[in-house]
């Protein structure tokens, strides 16, 4: 399978990023993004969930073709930690 179509598809399963709310940060109506104390830019680059996802998916590939299988299963656990905050999250409501 070619690269292109695995970042096509969708790993998490349909994502109706459509139907989802946008980030806070608005490039083309807010002069300054909003990070509220993240140490990157992602309020600026992550607009839809399509891109988190096609960009953690890169991002986990690059891991492992630079630093083998160590890197790539400290990655592993820390967007496992990052999912149970998210759950926990959601659950408080």
């Amino acid at each position: 399978m070619k690269l292109k179509s695995l970042l096509n598809e969708n790993v998490l399963g349909d994502l109706p990023s459509s139907k989802l709310k946008k980030m806070k940060w608005n490039p083309v109506t807010d002069k300054e993004p909003v990070n509220e104390g993240l140490k990157s830019n992602i309020m600026q680059k992550w607009d839809t969930t399509q891109v988190i996802e096609k960009d953690l998916v890169e991002f986990i590939n690059s891991a492992q073709d630079a630093s083998g299988s160590e890197l790539t299963s400290k990655v592993y656990i820390a967007l496992k930690n990052a999912t149970e905050h998210a759950r926990r999250v959601m659950r408080k409501g």
